[in-house]
């Protein structure tokens, strides 16, 4: 996988698990830091997180790479909220590579 197609892949997963958790009930400050440590597992260490209940912003520092994804329904599944935080805490300690997609979009 070349380098541009393999970054949007990580910030297409950052996002996703940043949606996951905004939507299933978890805390602000955890979407945005869980979503950091993703991409700093991932070698993106100059970016921005920014939650709010009803939308995420990624970006990357000195490059035109931003993300921003509308939050608009919410939901409380503790389960969603750990299975992100599972792949999460894998990804940033190595016992999981980045091989394929990480999470179900369905979710």
């Amino acid at each position: 996988m070349d380098e541009s197609k393999k970054l949007n892949a990580v910030i297409d997963v950052i996002m996703l698990a940043g949606t996951i958790l905004l939507r299933n009930g978890s805390e602000i400050y955890r979407v945005e830091d869980t979503m950091i440590r993703i991409a700093h597992s991932q070698g993106i260490m100059d970016c921005n997180v920014l939650a709010m209940p009803a939308a995420i912003f990624f970006s990357i520092e000195n490059t035109n790479i931003s993300r921003m994804k509308r939050v608009t329904s919410s939901a409380y599944n503790i389960e969603k909220v750990c299975d992100v935080n599972q792949i999460s805490r894998q990804l940033v300690s190595g016992d999981l590579i980045w091989r394929q997609p990480l999470f179900n979009s369905s979710n």
